[in-house]
């Protein structure tokens, strides 16, 4: 992933741990290949499909405050939350499923709210699958 160096991940002391970064990474691929204008049909967009709720909170978490949405920062807000995560002793699996389905426990698959199909146990089993 091509950052500019002297930006936010420069300014914000950016090191996380290759665990981190590769499940961003595998997060990333299953989400969208890594395309940072992407948009799904459940109000979700860019590269790591945040819901517009869900950026508001993980970049105050991170920053201190509400940031515009770049791919610099969606970067930096999402590899910096799943670091979080696992330092909270949650494994991969666990990262992958709270990724897609918020704070759920076990996997679920039906009809969201949006009337998009979703299927979490198959979301779950892809990002593990790019981690090998």
């Amino acid at each position: 992933f091509p950052v500019t160096i002297g930006s936010d991940r420069e300014r914000a002391g950016f090191l996380r741990s290759p665990r981190a970064i590769a499940l961003a990474e595998a997060i990333r691929h299953v989400e969208t290949g890594g395309n940072f204008h992407a948009r799904g049909a459940s109000g979700e967009g860019g590269a790591f499909q945040y819901m517009p709720g869900t950026w508001r909170h993980h970049s105050s978490l991170v920053y201190g405050e509400v940031k515009t949405k770049t791919p610099e920062r969606e970067w930096y807000v999402a590899v910096t939350v799943i670091e979080m995560w696992l330092n909270e002793g949650l494994s991969e699996a666990q990262v992958a499923l709270r990724w897609n389905a918020g704070g759920a426990t076990r996997c679920s698959s039906g009809i969201n709210k949006y009337g998009v199909k979703y299927d979490s146990c198959a979301y779950q089993r892809k990002v593990l699958a790019q981690l090998n």
